[in-house]
């Protein structure tokens, strides 16, 4: 019985800034890829609603399940706050608890409860 070997996953770097987090990643085939992140953990975007989903075409590169259980907060136009929760995300889409009273158009901050390095490796 032999060990099984061990796959290079690849190697990450983290630079925390003030504002921004960037992260690296060196995949086991040499590709460099970077995410940017705010570093106080917290994404942000703007989309449109359609029914109880967010529609925001910016996040379309996200593996599936990435926001899955966080706390989004949508701030409509005219500037009222709603609180939220993202039940399910597939890239672009992210489906909410309900669609409260969201107008079509909404800016969004999603929390997801980890550091923002963590946030940037999961990207």
């Amino acid at each position: 019985m032999g060990l099984e070997p061990v796959r290079h996953a690849g190697e990450f770097w983290i630079d925390v800034g003030g504002t921004f987090t960037d992260c690296y990643l060196r995949t086991a085939e040499g590709e460099l890829r970077r995410c940017k992140v705010l570093s106080s953990g917290r994404t942000r975007g703007a989309g449109e609603m359609r029914g109880d989903c967010l529609i925001d075409p910016s996040r379309g590169h996200e593996p599936g399940g990435l926001w899955n259980g966080c706390s989004i907060t949508l701030e409509r136009p005219d500037g009222l706050r709603l609180s939220n929760v993202i039940v399910r995300s597939e890239g672009a889409v992210l489906e909410l608890r309900d669609r409260g009273d969201a107008t079509a158009h909404v800016r969004y901050e999603i929390e997801s409860g980890e550091e923002a390095p963590l946030t940037g490796i999961r990207r």
